[in-house]
């Protein structure tokens, strides 16, 4: 799953890098912040539901504005498939926190 969420994260950023270098270098600074932001949930025990829902909820809003901010990406180009990403490597992060909370492979992104 932690996979998959890198390489949706991969796709999202390869996708923009061809529309605008500077947002890309803002995105992949967020996205970074955003696996940091997880794998310290991993260290939370308990709380790691919550802590996992809230760092998934605040990267989709960052996504989806980043995805909508004027001049991201070409008008003409359609942009639903890079929102779907989006969403879906959160919730692939959220999911690898939620299942194995303890887990070595989850420390090891």
């Amino acid at each position: 799953m932690a996979e998959n969420a890198r390489d949706w994260a991969q796709y999202i950023t390869s996708r923009l890098e061809r529309r605008n270098a500077a947002a890309v270098g803002d995105l992949r600074k967020n996205l970074n912040a955003f696996i940091a932001n997880t794998l310290a949930c991993v260290e939370q025990g308990p709380e790691v539901n919550q802590a996992a829902a809230s760092v998934r909820t605040a990267t989709q809003r960052y996504l989806s504005a980043s995805l909508s901010a004027p001049g991201l990406y070409d008008r003409s180009a359609n942009s639903e498939p890079l929102r779907i990403a989006a969403v879906q490597a959160a919730q692939a992060f959220e999911e690898t926190v939620v299942a194995a909370p303890a887990s070595q492979g989850v420390k090891d992104l």
